[in-house]
């Protein structure tokens, strides 16, 4: 059994080799897991205890020195990037959760303090949505098409208030806050369009893609009105 803020290095699975500090520790939320933090994801991997090992042999003259200076430089990071902690689901490894993500428009939704980060996952079906993640863990998939939920997505899904939804039309509506001048010019939705897009694949992906939107009388996709979301 590690303890909190023991050094572990991973001894098996896709993580072996890389070294880290126990951040928590295995319960009922977390599915039994470690959750072991370094400085490449100061978010964390989860970690069965077979998969891990201490980093250092407590025999060693330098041990107390080896595992101070490692924990320090990780710690550093993770203060830096806590924020994210509070939007991880306690029952999702949050490697995959936000690892495989795409972020968007992070600094608008930072500045807002809206309480939510808008994220896509790569390859998750045909039908093109976003997860708008809360503090705690809260997760409502809301489609980019149309002002729905992605109904059966998760049984965990939240269902937004009326602010949130203003706050969604809000982001929805920002322009992009990145230096690129190409993607300044897009709203985040266009972004998320745009974005969802580029993950295409195959002709039934295209179809249902294309098939998810309205469209104006020129041909554009037409945003939804993310205050009427039901």
């Amino acid at each position: 059994m590690f303890k909190f803020g023991d050094v572990v290095t991973f001894i098996e699975g896709i993580h072996e080799g890389i070294t880290g500090v126990i951040w928590k520790k295995p319960s009922k939320e977390n599915l039994n897991h470690y959750t072991v933090i370094t400085e490449d994801r100061p978010y964390g991997y989860w970690a069965t205890e077979d998969e891990l090992a201490m980093s250092f042999e407590e025999s060693s003259s330098d041990y107390k020195s080896l595992c101070k200076t490692k924990r320090e430089a990780i710690y550093a990071i993770k203060l830096r990037n806590e924020e994210y902690d509070k939007f991880i689901p306690e029952d999702e490894d949050p490697d995959k959760f936000i690892g495989e993500m795409a972020d968007i428009n992070r600094k608008f939704t930072k500045n807002a303090g809206f309480g939510f980060i808008v994220l896509i996952e790569p390859k998750e079906g045909t039908i093109p949505h976003v997860h708008v993640c809360f503090h705690d863990g809260k997760i409502a998939h809301v489609k980019l098409g149309t002002a729905e939920y992605l109904n059966g997505h998760k049984s965990k899904d939240y269902i937004l208030s009326r602010s949130d939804c203003k706050h969604l039309q809000e982001f929805f509506e920002a322009k992009m806050m990145v230096k690129d001048q190409s993607l300044s010019k897009m709203n985040s939705w266009e972004f998320a369009v745009s974005l969802w897009e580029s993950y295409l694949t195959t002709k039934e992906e295209e179809n249902a893609f294309e098939n998810a939107f309205k469209y104006d009388k020129d041909g554009n996709k037409i945003m939804p009105d993310y205050t009427k979301l039901q």
